[in-house]
């Protein structure tokens, strides 16, 4: 009854709908926020294991809650998503008599979604996917985790060869200057009515350059030309840049500037 209780209240969708989003508080926390940060939406396919991987703080939660919004609101069925934050869970027993029991309540229903928060956090999380996958449960599933751990993360991978997760690896960082400085160029040209049309047109500029530019640290290869011109927007850049020490490149930071 414990476990059905905890399940409950961490799938309110299961009641709502897509209504839940006005009662879960990370949805509620970005759907007021000022800036909205773009990360790129992941491709959920079924017999496929997602792992996301990122420091606290750098919205991975708020990322799958807003993945199961678009699930609802795009026909998935809300009794065909599970959500388990691992925060809440004390051994792998509990995770296991949870999944059954989602297992067991869907049997037969076509696709389902399962998404695990924090799954670092238990020990022995990667036997339990192990034996989703052995099991043949993740036929019909698409299981996305996350955690905050890289070295566990890798223990995931080494464990599990051939068995849905290569290929699906995600870091979820915190934003680069680059990334924050045109998020929040884009935000300030778009949304603050008092900036003067000079301000305006040099923050649009700059978007577009910013846009043309891209650098990999792990790549031997970049386009240094594409940096060309960038220092006409040095006093731009400077502003962006303070804030970018003030805040980093956490989301709620950056909302909460």
């Amino acid at each position: 009854m414990a476990r059905l209780r905890l399940i409950s209240e961490q799938n309110p969708w299961w009641k709502f709908g897509s209504g839940f989003a006005q009662y879960d508080r990370h949805l509620s926390d970005l759907d007021r926020a000022l800036l909205k940060i773009e990360r790129k939406p992941l491709g959920l396919e079924p017999d496929n294991i997602y792992i996301i991987r990122g420091p606290r703080q750098v919205g991975k939660t708020t990322y799958l809650k807003a993945a199961i919004r678009d699930l609802i609101d795009g026909g998935v069925n809300p009794r065909h998503i599970l959500f388990l934050s691992l925060d809440h869970f004390s051994s792998r027993r509990e995770l296991r008599d949870c999944l059954d029991y989602f297992n067991n309540t869907t049997r037969g229903e076509g696709q389902v979604y399962i998404f695990l928060d924090e799954i670092t956090r238990l020990d022995g999380w990667s036997e339990e996917l192990k034996r989703l996958y052995d099991l043949g449960l993740t036929k019909r599933a698409t299981v996305v985790a996350t955690g905050s751990s890289p070295s566990r993360i890798k223990e995931l991978s080494e464990r599990m060869p051939g068995r849905g997760v290569e290929g699906n690896e995600y870091l979820l960082k915190p934003l680069c200057f680059r990334e924050f400085a045109l998020q929040v160029s884009r935000w300030l040209a778009g949304e603050i009515g008092y900036l003067v049309e000079k301000d305006r047109r040099a923050l649009e500029e700059l978007c577009g350059r910013l846009q043309e530019t891209f650098f990999e640290p792990e790549s031997a290869t970049f386009d240094l030309s594409s940096f060309f011109g960038l220092d006409a927007f040095i006093g731009e850049l400077s502003y962006l840049f303070g804030l970018y020490l003030h805040c980093g490149g956490y989301p709620k930071a950056i909302n909460s500037y």
